[in-house]
């Protein structure tokens, strides 16, 4: 189930990073962009610029760009680390007890009928599980 998320997650990069600009560049109308920009960009540069106007006047107390390319090394660093300690199980095994039966009868068959065939599978089948799950129980323990 690991793999098969990995595998979405490649996919969905490699499609976004690919296919969808062509698409755009395609299907996309080619012409030049308006002069006044939309309200949207608008009120966004308005909330934008005073939060990036701290950071330029406040340098001295922000951190430099090595600490920060030191911290996200370290990071990485711990993290490959801790990799091989965390295990290969993305989930836990179920432990599911219940065994769905499907019986497919002749149309016309009386409910009677039906009850004896499904009580003749059921009861060999229970049996089974049973004897399966209580081998499981001791596998387990021991």
């Amino acid at each position: 189930m690991g793999i098969g998320y990995l595998v979405a997650i490649s996919a969905s990069s490699m499609r976004a990073l690919t296919l969808s600009p062509a698409l755009c560049t395609i299907l996309l109308p080619h012409r030049r962009l308006p002069e006044k920009e939309l309200w949207v960009v608008r009120s966004s540069r308005q909330l934008y610029h005073p939060l990036l106007k701290f950071p330029l006047r406040c340098s001295s107390i922000i951190i430099s760009p090595d600490a920060i390319i030191s911290i996200g090394a370290a990071s990485l660093i711990a993290a490959m680390i801790i990799v091989p300690i965390l295990g290969r199980v993305f989930l836990p095994e179920f432990q599911e007890s219940t065994l769905v039966n499907t019986l497919t009868l002749y149309p016309g068959v009386s409910l009677e009928a039906t009850n004896r065939a499904g009580s003749a599978i059921q009861y060999p089948l229970s049996k089974r599980t049973q004897d399966f799950l209580m081998s499981n129980y001791v596998m387990d323990v021991c």
